[in-house]
């Protein structure tokens, strides 16, 4: 503050444990500190979650009496101690820096079973550490009249809002840097599923090939015959427009080859073309070209079907994610989410924007998240969201409400201050 800046005069800070030899050396600088000054010194003492204001005064000589000068030694302990001053905060005075350091070494001991678990070790280790601030106080004497004092004090409450504004800034990129992991570990755990789903269906694939190829019987080679291929062992012969190196064995009796990126092509040769097919047909050539548009729209159906599933992925993988809103229970498009600082509800634009509403109407500030402030806890503190400013502007209140949460933001951080006329 403004005020104790000036009445102040930082001296250094210093370290130690909190034994008896550590706490003495502490009193014997402050002290030091108080004479080499011819002032009064304190020593904000913490050791957290303890802070202690030790002040050590310069008690002149008494000549009538015949004293000499001294230090007196007050600390200033916040905290009720049951067979101290169990009633609340206390000062005690302390005329040796022995019995100062005595009373702070009974009062910050530390259990040494505490030391010895290897599970506390970062808890053990701010138990067993502490730090202390001297301060001495200023030259000149800062005597102020009223007005001057009031100035002081709205100076030091602009200060506060400004430090408290910087920490809300702070806070406020940390939501955002959280939520953009969020969602960024979101969107790769659907990558991951799709990816998931891909495998799966190749692998689906590969196995009703694998189990297709296993019913048919392969051959090596087709029986050839002067540099053509033989279809079959009838009198109807049937030759391909090319050598194929794949083909498999027709029930019945011939011989059926494929090829994969082109389609057989069946021609009866002369003998057979000139025949008359009227009446009946030859047994075997009729067979052999149903299985063969068999097998053409058994290849148009599967690239049908891949064409089919590359457009399926496509889509969905550009399609935009929906959400359920956590107040009306219906399901949303992405782009009107609305979300809450603090917890990983979601919620429409029209139910929070509805929620915000009603509470400042109530004359209720911070607004908690909808979902998380009906759950209690043991303690029956409130652990869970609270709308920010940001997530205000980003809702799009209207201007009636947006200034009534300005008022209650303001009001939240003001500092009460009391009239004397």
């Amino acid at each position: 503050m403004p005020t104790l800046a000036k009445a102040l005069i930082p001296r250094g800070t210093w370290y130690g444990s909190p034994s008896f030899k550590d706490f003495s050396q502490l009193l014997d600088k402050l002290q030091s500190k108080s004479r080499k000054a011819k002032r009064s010194a304190a020593a904000i003492l913490t050791r957290p979650p303890e802070i202690f204001a030790i002040l050590a005064v310069q008690v002149p000589a008494d000549k009538a009496r015949s004293t000499p000068s001294t230090t007196v030694f007050a600390i200033f302990d916040s905290h009720s101690r049951p067979g101290r001053h169990a009633q609340g905060a206390a000062i005690t005075f302390f005329g040796t820096s022995t019995g100062a350091a005595t009373y702070l070494e009974e009062l910050l001991t530390v259990d040494e079973a505490l030391t010895s678990t290897s599970q506390l070790d970062w808890q053990t280790d701010l138990l067993s550490q502490f730090s202390a601030h001297f301060l001495v106080a200023s030259e000149t004497e800062h005597s102020m009249t009223l007005r001057e004092a009031e100035l002081e004090l709205f100076q030091a409450s602009i200060r506060t809002l400004e430090l408290q504004a910087e920490l809300d800034g702070m806070k406020s990129t940390m939501e955002d840097l959280r939520e953009k992991y969020n969602r960024e570990k979101a969107e790769r755990g659907r990558a991951e599923d799709e990816l998931a789903v891909v495998r799966a269906e190749l692998r689906s694939v590969r196995e009703g090939a694998a189990r297709r190829e296993a019913e048919i019987k392969p051959l090596a080679t087709p029986p050839s015959s002067k540099g053509k291929e033989k279809a079959f062992e009838t009198d109807d012969e049937i030759e391909y427009d090319d050598v194929y190196s794949t083909g498999f064995e027709i029930p019945g009796g011939g011989w059926y080859e494929s090829h994969p990126a082109k389609s057989p092509v069946v021609r009866l040769n002369e003998r057979h073309a000139t025949q008359d097919h009227s009446t009946t047909a030859p047994k075997g050539a009729a067979f052999n070209e149903d299985i063969a548009l068999a097998m053409k729209l058994q290849q148009q159906f599967l690239e049908e079907d891949r064409v089919l599933h590359a457009q399926f992925f496509q889509l969905q993988a550009t399609s935009q994610q929906t959400f359920d809103c956590g107040i009306c229970m219906d399901t949303h498009p992405e782009d009107m989410v609305a979300i809450v600082s603090g917890c990983s509800h979601d919620f429409c634009r029209e139910c929070l924007t509805n929620h915000v509403k009603a509470t400042l109407e109530r004359m209720k500030f911070p607004v908690f998240c909808p979902v998380c402030s009906t759950k209690q806890t043991k303690t029956g503190a409130y652990k869970g969201g609270v709308l920010t400013q940001q997530n205000v502007q980003m809702l799009g209140v209207s201007e009636e409400d947006y200034e009534r949460w300005i008022e209650f933001e303001l009001a939240s951080h003001s500092v009460l201050i009391e009239c004397q006329k």
